[in-house]
């Protein structure tokens, strides 16, 4: 038992999305990210999965539990925000708690929700969204620009959710996260919960087009109180759990940062990862209504 399989790195981007498609259980969801490169040590440190909240705020000591009751409940939303000036002020007033929460996950408020998506090729986008521009670079053997050491890769990550949630016997996020956090805590002083489908919770999935498109899934990770991401608590519960694993249930598959320069014959002939993903309907264009596409499109569009 292994629990997490990690891959090689990949030089040519259409092996993995290849390779994604050995992954056909519907248990699974994805997330992707860059990672931090170290050009002179030329290594790859992965990036933790860590809240955006608990990265901002753990130095601060503040916590999302207390954050939660006071900014987003119903009094205190209405009473402070009710007459700002914003086009989805009226929806957000006059939403659910969780509808609330998940809104403002996806348009840039910091929580303690990991987003994740049901569609590896939409991970695939947020992985090469975010790498760092460089203006540098040279030519390899093949003429194909390289811009960063070999060794610099993006994570993606496919995680099956479902047999996790039946071995460590996660709750699914309810009205509970507000009166009683407690109901998701689990060892090592860590908060965990789940949404499958958050977009149902969303009485009109227009007001939330991001969550819609992006085919969202939500975990709850706080790990205020712990120095563990979210891959390292679930690879020490789930070696400590008793109730038998023959299963891999975390593939990490790692894709060069030099491999998105390259052309690479695919399903639409030999094209750049960027052109290919737009052809997929997998990039900012469709993803966003809202500026974030627009940005990450720009950055992916210089490389």
């Amino acid at each position: 038992m292994n629990i997490i399989k990690e891959s090689k790195i990949y030089n040519n981007w259409f092996e993995v999305i290849q390779d994604f498609q050995n992954i056909t259980s519907e248990n699974y969801i994805f997330r992707g990210q860059s990672n931090s490169c170290n050009r002179i040590k030329r290594e790859t440190q992965p990036w933790k999965l860590i809240s955006s909240f608990n990265r901002k705020y753990t130095r601060d000591c503040f916590f999302f539990s207390t954050y939660i009751k006071q900014q987003l409940s119903d009094y205190f939303f209405k009473k402070i925000y009710n007459d700002y000036e914003y086009k989805n002020i009226e929806y957000l007033i006059n939403s659910s708690f969780l509808e609330r929460l998940y809104f403002l996950q996806h348009y840039g408020v910091e929580t303690c929700l990991l987003d994740f998506t049901k569609n590896p090729l939409i991970a695939l986008y947020f992985a090469i969204s975010n790498i760092p521009f460089n203006s540098g670079g040279t030519y390899d053997k093949n003429d194909d620009l390289v811009l960063y050491p070999d060794d610099c890769y993006a994570s993606i990550y496919a995680i099956n959710i479902k047999r996790i949630i039946e071995l460590l016997d996660l709750k699914e996020l309810d009205s509970k996260i507000v009166q009683d956090y407690r109901h998701y805590r689990k060892k090592y002083d860590v908060y965990v919960g789940y949404n499958l489908s958050p977009a149902k919770k969303i009485k009109n999935c227009e007001d939330n087009f991001n969550l819609h498109k992006q085919e969202s899934v939500f975990i709850l990770f706080d790990n205020f109180g712990s120095p563990l991401d979210f891959i390292e608590f679930l690879k020490s519960e789930l070696c400590v759990t008793n109730r038998g694993i023959k299963e891999d249930l975390i593939h990490i598959f790692r894709l060069s940062y030099n491999s998105i320069n390259k052309t690479s014959m695919s399903d639409y002939g030999n094209i750049k990862l960027f052109n290919y993903l737009h052809k997929m309907e997998c990039t900012g264009k469709y993803l966003f209504n809202d500026l974030q596409g627009l940005k990450n499109d720009f950055n992916l569009l210089q490389i």
